[in-house]
């Protein structure tokens, strides 16, 4: 129950955040024609937990999908599977002293985000 509540959450504020960036909100700010980047991303959630991954990934993948043209993310959410199953073996060679720092500044980009949404509602 708790991992459902948390994808929805994740995915309510994920699409509120994109949509709104991309100008896609209606008038009173709701989200447009949901249904299909929820179906997308519940799919591409089920399918990280089969292979053993995990589901935050999924909102970077479509986030990426959606800034660049792919309105519901799945296009590059396909892509992103194709590539990471293939670099997998040179992904794991990275050591974890670096993905700290590079999380870190993927954290503060996001920020803006945040904070642009945060100004436009006040």
């Amino acid at each position: 129950m708790t991992v459902f509540i948390l994808g929805v959450v994740d995915t309510t504020g994920t699409f509120i955040a994109l949509e709104n960036e991309m100008g896609m909100l209606d008038k009173e700010g709701r989200l447009i024609d949901v249904q299909k980047p929820f179906i997308v991303d519940s799919l591409t959630i089920m399918f990280a937990g089969v292979i053993g991954t995990i589901s935050s990934g999924v909102f970077v993948e479509s986030e990426t999908g959606m800034k660049s043209g792919a309105r519901t993310g799945f296009p590059l959410n396909r892509c992103a599977l194709g590539l990471s199953l293939f670099f997998s073996p040179i992904i794991t060679a990275i050591p974890i002293a670096v993905t700290g720092p590079t999380l870190m500044v993927v954290g503060v980009m996001m920020l803006t985000s945040t904070a642009i949404l945060i100004s436009t509602t006040l």
